[in-house]
């Protein structure tokens, strides 16, 4: 059996299409056998923070498709301040 080192090696020889494979395959087994794991105390102490603060209207629920455009769009202005505060040093790619 391949060690996690010769494993990481392996896969970073893969292609970007390889490795997309590779990711689907990883999570469809981690997907049918995680189903027994349980999550550790600390996620339910979290979720009920949070939706206590939803409950009480200091927090809400975003669409996921809301959240990306978002996130994007800091993302976005983020590197923009960063070019400018930077000058040429910083490259948006």
């Amino acid at each position: 059996m391949s060690t996690l080192v010769e494993i990481e090696e392996a896969a970073e020889q893969l292609d970007h299409t390889e490795k997309l494979h590779l990711m689907e395959t990883l999570w469809d087994g981690l997907s049918r056998k995680g189903a027994g794991l349980e999550s550790p105390a600390w996620h339910k102490e979290i979720l009920e923070e949070r939706r206590e603060r939803v409950a009480a209207g200091k927090e809400g629920y975003s669409e996921w498709g809301d959240a990306k455009r978002d996130i994007r769009t800091l993302n976005s202005e983020l590197r923009t301040a960063l070019s400018k505060q930077q000058g040429s040093k910083f490259e948006v790619s």
